[in-house]
């Protein structure tokens, strides 16, 4: 009996508890179950740092990679990420490596994420070579998880990637195979040629490089050959190169036909860069210029081996240049060798002896020489007297008659008169005469006689 009264006594205290413990269930659930928890912590990691603007393939590319980790305490379930992106370009591409990709396109479900593991999502930047932007960023978000979140400082990650656009100095220059060149030059090594040099200084390999090229001369356009690139198919002055690593060379040639008759008397050249994938560092060196001189050859006329521009006598052969008068034409050809006005072929004397002064040998006797109309001066008369006379006395006598004459036609002065006949007197003429005195009673005639 005994016992059957404890078992009616502890039917209702077991009730009781139950009734007890179910209302602790439905008000504060945490009391009566342990309660799950986790620490997902989101992060982002680039590839590269900064980016090339046109990588678009293999190691070059830009991938964020976007990974969750749970550093528990338990597993968590259920994650839903949210995630974005900014560039200039294309939308990146997407690899999701754990979980899949959420219904609104932005989102990252990962159903579930053991404690201490990882979940990753790769993001694929196609960076174009004129992204506008500057930059590529990407961003991650935990918008939900079944578990408790112990840490929300780490829920969110954003990382930012600089683009670096390619960039290349590219260096025009123009050379002249000869200075001056000979017009009329059409073959070998007499032509004239400017050499077109594009150079890449770097840092980086050029691609789609565009110079333009003009050339001014008199005569027929010069020839063009390009060693490298290409003629472009529809502007004629531009001359395209597809690519140019760092320290290479790539060259054009231009080749004049000088005329020996060019009438502009110098062929030039020019090159500008017009366009190039790449940022061109250095504006100063895109643009160059060269221009040759034209020398025209030398005409010797009367092949007496003095060029034409050089000739006294360009028509007639005269090599030693004689020019007995000073005027700059040659006494083969001059008209007036003398310079006298009066011409050769109706001069009585065509080489006069022009001294300013009347002469007695060495002697300037003080009366100043003139020119008469025959085109004889005092001089070559004087002179005349002295190869024809036989003796000192037919000398003086001939030109005491001169000098009347040259009184009496109002040349001369009475006292010039007078100088030039002493001076004759004086004078050792002819030269065979033993007394320079015409007046020497010596030799004067005696009269009676």
């Amino acid at each position: 009996m005994k016992q059957l009264k404890n078992r009616r006594l502890t039917l209702p205290r077991l009730l009781f508890s139950l009734s007890i413990l179910l209302f602790l269930v439905m008000i504060q659930p945490q009391l009566v179950f342990a309660i799950e928890e986790a620490d997902l912590a989101v992060s982002i990691s680039e590839s590269v740092e900064p980016v090339v603007a046109g990588s678009n393939g293999g190691s070059n590319n830009l991938v964020h990679t976007i990974t969750v980790t749970n550093n528990g305490p338990d597993t968590a379930t259920n994650i839903v990420m949210q995630f974005g992106a900014s560039t200039g370009g294309a939308t990146p591409s997407l690899n999701f490596i754990d979980g899949v990709q959420g219904p609104g396109g932005n989102e990252w479900s990962i159903a579930s994420l053991d404690a201490g593991s990882t979940a990753t999502l790769l993001m694929t930047f196609h960076i174009a070579s004129d992204d506008p932007l500057g930059y590529a960023s990407s961003d991650a978000l935990l918008l939900s998880v079944d578990q408790t979140d112990t840490d929300s400082g780490n829920d969110f990650a954003a990382e930012t990637t600089n683009i670096q656009y390619p960039s290349a100095d590219l260096a025009v220059s123009i050379s002249e195979s000869v200075e001056p060149v000979v017009a009329g030059s059409n073959g070998g090594s007499n032509n004239l040629v400017h050499t077109i040099t594009v150079t890449n200084n770097g840092p980086d390999t050029a691609t789609n490089i565009v110079i333009e090229f003009g050339a001014s001369t008199g005569s027929t356009g010069p020839s063009i050959t390009f060693l490298d690139g290409y003629h472009h198919p529809v502007v004629g002055n531009w001359w395209v190169i597809p690519s140019l690593a760092v320290g290479d060379t790539a060259t054009m040639l231009m080749t004049f036909h000088i005329a020996s008759d060019d009438p502009l008397g110098y062929a030039s050249s020019q090159a500008l860069l017009v366009s190039v994938d790449q940022t061109d560092t250095n504006s100063g060196n895109d643009f160059a210029a060269e221009t040759t001189n034209i020398q025209y050859p030398e005409t010797d006329s009367d092949s007496d081996g003095v060029a034409d521009d050089d000739d006294n006598c360009p028509s007639v052969a005269n090599s030693d240049q004689a020019d007995g008068d000073g005027d700059g034409l040659g006494d083969v050809c001059d008209p007036d060798d003398d310079n006298d006005g009066v011409n050769d072929d109706v001069d009585a004397f065509p080489n006069s002896n022009t001294l300013p002064m009347i002469m007695f040998g060495d002697e300037a006797c003080g009366v100043a020489n003139q020119t008469l109309p025959s085109g004889a001066t005092f001089n070559d008369l004087i002179g005349q007297a002295a190869d024809d006379a036989s003796n000192h006395g037919q000398f003086v006598s001939a030109v005491t008659r001169m000098a009347n004459e040259w009184k009496r036609a109002g040349l001369i002065s009475g006292r010039e008169k007078g100088q030039i006949i002493a001076c004759a007197a004086r004078a050792n003429i002819p030269n065979n005469s033993d007394d320079s005195d015409c007046w020497d009673r010596d030799i004067r005639p005696r009269r009676g006689r």
